[in-house]
């Protein structure tokens, strides 16, 4: 193995700590890379399932598991080594899930990562799923982990030969960044989006019906690289979270604006409504326009609102209704090419409550479905022409301390069985203009568009 001053390695090989002086991003995309290595794959023992999750510039790369969960809307399937377990959902799934990584993770603490559908909504509100079959929450806890963050990779790893492959790459020059795209034509289905978005503002009464969020599909018409495109679309944009992940035959690569909710060690509950869109300019002084333009808009201060109402509804309901706040009201943050409204409300779990009674009572979130949710689900499922599936639902980290961090999932690629693409929706109200939600659908959909990689794409130095 090759030497590295300032290493320190555990007698074991498993466990050891590497500074690094690379940008974490070409790290974290060229570990992701390696996994289609032939020496990797065997130390992996074939199993090549991985997660790549960045949170406040900390990624963490989760490789291999020793464990993984997969619900439908039928069953719970957990496959621990060569052991397959099949549970029923029971009255309550989530906590028939927590139960299961408790019985089966490892008695000392385990990290688990994975996604979660928009149908899962549904099912925990005891509404019809129409594909029994379909995934609607996948996790796993990882064999090997990598942590990057402050200079530094804390490794874990269970096979010596995987830990001198990966300190190889974490220490390599980084490589050129392709410069080819895949040119998008975000004009597809759109004069669909705008005769369904114009019949679904037409039903929104604003009184009992007050808000829905309606999205379109954009197909990818060649195949993706998606390590590179990834690394392209977290170089240029800011997110709240990224994530690139390959779980149960579905590849992901998204910059989320935000998470859905944080729950850390102590019980406090935090969520971040995005409501309210602007494109960001070309320039600083453009930029400031449309965010002006954008906070004296009635109709996206209302549904900003909105959208923060329901969630201090949601976040008391599990929490001490006493310690429910709300702050930084309507701040404006950047993510990518556009601009949101955004507030923060955060509140203290009662004694009886955990981290996925909380996920329960904020998923689906307000800004990717509506108001009320159940008539949203309702209307989404009648309306759109596929299941939303990965998108806007949830990518997922949470620990056995009762730690959970859900990033929104949105802002993404998504790839299956050889088909990629895109999805974008935007907040439908009363008095809305189809046009112009139409348009912020693509605002939405250019923070991943302009970064696609196609595989044959050459490589430069230029971004």
């Amino acid at each position: 193995m090759t030497q590295h001053s300032n290493t320190q390695r555990a007698v074991d090989g498993a466990s050891f700590h590497l500074p690094l002086k690379n940008d974490f991003i070409d790290v974290a995309a060229a570990l992701v890379a390696s996994m289609k290595d032939v020496a990797v794959s065997d130390a992996l023992f074939g199993n090549s399932d991985f997660m790549l999750y960045e949170k406040n510039e900390t990624f963490r790369f989760a490789a291999a598991p020793c464990l993984s969960l997969t619900m439908t809307a039928r069953r719970i399937v957990v496959r621990d080594g060569r052991t397959i377990h099949e549970l029923p959902l029971g009255e309550d799934p989530l906590e028939t899930v927590q139960n299961a990584l408790q019985r089966f993770g490892n008695e000392a603490g385990w990290r688990a990562y994975g996604w979660t559908a928009f149908e899962l909504s549904s099912l925990l509100h005891g509404e019809t799923v129409a594909d029994l079959d379909m995934p609607l929450l996948h996790l796993m806890i990882p064999t090997h982990e990598i942590i990057l963050g402050q200079g530094a990779a804390e490794i874990s790893v269970q096979d010596a030969q995987l830990a001198d492959i990966w300190q190889e790459v974490l220490t390599a020059p980084a490589t050129d960044r392709p410069s080819a795209r895949i040119e998008m034509d975000l004009s597809q289905g759109g004069d669909e989006y705008k005769t369904s978005a114009s019949d679904a503002i037409d039903a929104i009464d604003g009184n009992i019906f007050r808000k829905l969020i309606l999205s379109r599909r954009v197909p990818v018409t060649q195949p993706v690289n998606m390590v590179e495109t990834y690394r392209a679309m977290r170089h240029a944009n800011t997110p709240a979270r990224s994530f690139l992940f390959q779980l149960s035959g579905l590849t992901v690569a998204g910059v989320s604006p935000g998470a859905i909710v944080e729950v850390d060690q102590s019980g406090c509950v935090s969520t971040q409504p995005l409501a309210g869109t602007r494109a960001r300019g070309i320039t600083e002084a453009e930029t400031e326009t449309l965010r002006q333009d954008l906070l004296s808009d009635p109709k996206e201060i209302y549904e900003h609102a909105l959208s923060v109402q329901l969630a201090c509804a949601e976040v008391a309901r599990v929490c001490v209704p006493e310690t429910v706040v709300v702050r930084d009201f309507m701040d404006v943050i950047a993510r990518g090419s556009v601009q949101h409204i955004a507030s923060t409300v955060q509140g203290q779990l009662t004694g009886g409550n955990d981290a996925w009674a909380a996920f329960a009572s904020l998923f689906p979130p307000v800004t990717t479905s509506g108001i009320p949710k159940a008539r949203a689900r309702a209307e989404i499922t009648a309306r759109e022409s596929a299941a939303r599936g990965v998108y806007s639902g949830a990518v997922l980290m949470l620990d056995s301390d009762g730690c959970l961090d859900a990033a929104l999932a949105i802002r993404s690629v998504i790839e299956q069985d050889g088909q990629a693409w895109l999805r974008a929706g935007a907040g439908l109200i009363v008095g809305a203009k189809a046009a112009r939600e139409l348009e912020e659908t693509n605002e939405k959909l250019r923070s991943v568009s302009r970064f696609l990689v196609p595989c044959d794409g050459s490589a430069s130095g230029e971004e």
